[in-house]
């Protein structure tokens, strides 16, 4: 479990970083910044998704995918506040990063679960 959570974060990380640096986020305090920001929400998400599991087996993608876009509007609002800019910029941003990761985290790391 421990070492999925660990592959896990270390491929939001790198995968949100290649994303934002396609977005024109090349600068490395700002690198930096969403590598902080995306530590920050990917150990919270799996904190809850923690604890809901050990309410019931199984934690439901329509769950997961909710607590996802929570994440994403989290990561919009910072980064709003962090790096200026438009808004809608950002959104996009952290809604296609997250989107990948997400992506990559349940068929590689979780093996493609469900319910």
């Amino acid at each position: 479990m421990a070492a999925r959570i660990l592959l896990g974060l270390a491929a939001t990380v790198l995968i949100e970083a290649g994303v934002a640096w396609l977005w024109g986020v090349r600068r490395g305090a700002q690198q930096a910044a969403l590598a902080l920001l995306n530590l920050s929400t990917n150990l919270a998400l799996n904190y809850v998704l923690l604890v809901l599991g050990w309410w019931q087996a199984v934690v439901p993608l329509w769950l997961t995918l909710c607590l996802e876009g929570v994440v994403v509007l989290v990561e919009w609002r910072v980064l709003v506040g962090l790096l200026g800019g438009t808004w809608k910029r950002w959104l996009l941003l952290a809604a296609a990063a997250n989107a990948l990761s997400f992506g990559f985290g349940l068929v590689v790391v979780w093996g493609g679960g469900g319910g």
